[in-house]
């Protein structure tokens, strides 16, 4: 064999196995669809206790001293919601988060944390993967891979050119993300649309000088009704290269409902009216209004660059009985495995809660003769601790869609105090990783 493992997928789920490996011994490389290292995405990811947790296990300091150095740490949560019945004020909560417990952090620097942690010869880029065939004792994994554009001097035109590589190892790992090329393959299923539209972007903000919607360290969730939701959160300071000052950065969100698919439609007619400008006009239809929580989403999208914003819509996955496939020598985790609504923070969580468990799990397994059978069993035991746990995130994540189709009967008829001490016992139960994975033996709604 090539190689002990094969990763597909370079982003936060991919990289995180590939440390946790490398920390233990593994022989691991990891392949990427991009040409080049992904420089922006717009976002950040919120990296809860369980995340934190998962990521010092992986190695210690990475998280804490790594990404906190790029981050905010979350000390005050607030909401806004609109009054029940029409001219009534709106709601305001506030509530404090224990020091150190939620990091928040752009996608993108995440990102470079794990990569400068890796050797540069551990990442392959324009990587496509293709398909895969279980082979005796591990499996081939077919890449086709992107070389230079053959350029035609004589008409100006050029011809991309690829070839086919072939990789052989013990273990293929698909942490291609909600698309998963190789959950397609092994399973064969589509991931679900939500009929959700998320836009979002990080603003450059020194010193307050664009607005002042939210404290240092503040994460603000605005309810606008109608399914609609907004975010306004510091991210941290980054240094800009321009001018070497330091900037403070806020990340704003707007998801909107999109379910008769009007929004899918038009989206490409109106990129090609009216360029990049486009997404901001569509995403500020979306937040007209009197109320205070439209008006501060609103003046954060105002005072943003239009080259600056993300418009995407949101899927899930359905939960699977086995992330493996009947080989044995092919595993799902991230997305690819659980892919579920942003609702509740818990996507690059239990992502790195994936990258831990298998990072341990596999331990050793490759060291001996008899690493066939260990692999087999460590497979196995990875599926045991994640998949029940999974089942209840992916399901509860979806719940907070708004749609009802997508929430319990019996959980549409609690009373609004019982609902709110659920989603408290679930933030707790999460945030307990690594102890009890399964359910928390003493809440009401989340025992094992």
């Amino acid at each position: 064999m090539d190689m002990d493992v094969v990763i597909v997928g370079g982003g936060l789920g991919g990289l995180a196995l590939a440390v946790g490996l490398r920390e233990r011994g593994i022989k691991a490389q990891v392949y990427e669809r991009a040409a080049e290292h992904r420089h922006n995405t717009g976002t950040a990811i919120s990296i809860g206790h369980n995340g934190i947790n998962a990521l010092e296990s992986i190695q210690p300091g990475l998280a804490l001293d790594q990404m906190g150095e790029f981050g905010s740490y979350t000390r005050i949560l607030s909401s806004i919601l609109p009054g029940v019945t029409p001219g009534e004020k709106d709601i305001v909560t506030r509530s404090a988060i224990p020091p150190g417990r939620m990091l928040m952090i752009p996608w993108k620097e995440a990102r470079d944390v794990l990569v400068q942690n890796l050797d540069p010869a551990m990442i392959h880029y324009g990587h496509t993967f293709v398909h895969y065939t279980p082979i005796q004792g591990g499996v081939e994994v077919y890449f086709d891979v992107k070389e230079e554009e053959e350029k035609n001097m004589d008409d100006f035109t050029s011809v991309s050119k690829s070839r086919e590589k072939v990789v052989c190892a013990k273990l293929l790992v698909g942490a291609d993300g909600v698309w998963s090329q190789v959950r397609q393959i092994m399973i064969g299923d589509k991931p679900r649309d939500l009929k959700l539209v998320l836009w979002n972007a990080i603003v450059h903000n020194p010193d307050s000088a664009l607005f002042k919607l939210h404290e240092k360290d503040e994460l603000k969730f605005i309810g606008m009704g109608g399914k609609r939701v907004g975010f306004l959160m510091d991210v941290g300071t980054s240094i800009l290269l321009r001018d070497g000052l330091g900037a403070e950065r806020t990340l704003w969100q707007l998801r909107a409902p999109d379910e008769d698919g009007e929004l899918a439609r038009t989206r490409k007619t109106d990129l090609e009216v009216h360029g990049q400008n486009a997404l901001k006009m569509r995403v500020l239809k979306h937040v007209k209004g009197p109320e205070l929580a439209f008006k501060a989403v609103e003046e954060a999208i105002e005072a943003t660059d239009p080259q600056s914003i993300w418009e995407r819509n949101l899927y899930d996955r359905l939960p699977l009985e086995k992330w493996t496939d009947p080989s044995g020598h092919v595993v799902l985790i991230g997305d690819a495995a659980h892919g579920m609504h942003p609702g509740p923070g818990e996507g690059a969580r239990t992502t790195f809660e994936d990258a831990h468990q298998l990072s341990i799990l596999l331990h050793n397994v490759f060291s001996t003769s008899d690493w066939n059978d260990k692999l087999h069993k460590a497979l196995a035991q990875f599926e045991e601790v994640r998949i029940p746990r999974l089942r209840r995130i992916q399901a509860y994540a979806a719940e907070l869609t708004g749609f009802r189709e997508l929430i319990p009967d019996w959980v549409l008829e609690l009373p609004l105090e019982e609902k709110l001490r659920r989603s408290s016992e679930f933030s707790e139960w999460t945030q307990t990783y690594p102890k009890n994975i399964t359910g928390d033996a003493a809440s009401t709604y989340w025992k094992p």
